[in-house]
C-alpha cells in the first residue's frame, strides 16, 4: 500500500497487482476490524451473563431457587420506604417447619433437601404475585405483604401457609406429614431488623403454643 502511494505521488501508475493488493489489504483490515467488533459484542453478551448468574446466586438460596435472607431484607427496606411514603402497614410471616430435624435423622439430609425445595413450591402458591417467599435459612422461610390493609390479609395468608402443609410430603418413599409454626406481624415499625424480630418473636410463640398454628404479633396493627 505505501509503494502504491509512492508512485501516485509521483505520478505514476500503479498497476492492476498493486492496486488489488491495495484493495485486499483494506479489506482485510475492516474485516479484522468487524471481527474484532463481533468477539467484544460476545464477550460482552458472556459477561453479562455470568455478572447476571453471579448475582442470582448472592441473592437467591441455591436449593430452592428463593430469595434468600439478604435479598428478602432489601425487599423488606424498599417496602419500609414506599409505606413512610404511602401510609399502608407491612405485613410480615416468619415460618419455621416443626420437627424438622427429625426428618433430617430419620430419613437422611438428602429427604430433608427434598422436604425444603417440596415446601418451598408450596409456599409459593401462597402468594400473590407482588409479594415475596424467602427461605432465610435451615428450614426458616419468611413471606412479605407489601399491599397487606390490615392484619385480615396477613392472617388469611397464614391460614393458607398451614393448609398447605396438611398433605403428607413424599420423601424416599414414604409419605410424612410435617407441620409449620407461623409468626405474623401487621408492623408500624421503621427498621428492617424491628419487623422481622416481631415475626420472629411471634412464631416462637406459636411454636411455644403447641406448633401447627400461627400467631399474631402483640405489636401488630389491627385495622
Amino acid at each position: 500500500m505505501a509503494t502504491s502511494v509512492t508512485l501516485q505521488l509521483r505520478g505514476q501508475a500503479a498497476g492492476p497487482f498493486l492496486y488489488w493488493t491495495f484493495v485486499v489489504l483494506v479489506l482485510l483490515i475492516v474485516g479484522r476490524q468487524l471481527l474484532t467488533v463481533l468477539d467484544n459484542q460476545a464477550l460482552n453478551r458472556r459477561l453479562a451473563a455470568m455478572v447476571g448468574q453471579l448475582e442470582h446466586r448472592a441473592f437467591h438460596d441455591g436449593l430452592t431457587g428463593l430469595p434468600n435472607r439478604a435479598l428478602f431484607r432489601e425487599r423488606v427496606g424498599h417496602a419500609l420506604r414506599r409505606r413512610s411514603q404511602a401510609g399502608a402497614p407491612l405485613a410480615l410471616l416468619f415460618i419455621d417447619l416443626d420437627d424438622f430435624k427429625t426428618v433430617n435423622d430419620q430419613l437422611g439430609h438428602a429427604a430433608g433437601d427434598d422436604l425444603l425445595e417440596a415446601v418451598a413450591r408450596r409456599l409459593e402458591t401462597c402468594i400473590r404475585g407482588e409479594d415475596t417467599v424467602a427461605r432465610l435459612g435451615g428450614d426458616e422461610f419468611a413471606i412479605l405483604l407489601e399491599q397487606a390493609p390490615g392484619h385480615e390479609v396477613a392472617v388469611r395468608v397464614a391460614g393458607r401457609v398451614l393448609e398447605a402443609m396438611c398433605p403428607p410430603f413424599t420423601l424416599g418413599g414414604a409419605e410424612v406429614q410435617v407441620g409449620a409454626s407461623v409468626g405474623v406481624t401487621v408492623s408500624r415499625a421503621t427498621e428492617v431488623d424491628d419487623v422481622l424480630r416481631e415475626a420472629d418473636v411471634a412464631m416462637y410463640t406459636a411454636k411455644a403454643h403447641g406448633k401447627g398454628r400461627f400467631e399474631l404479633a402483640s405489636t401488630s396493627v389491627r385495622s
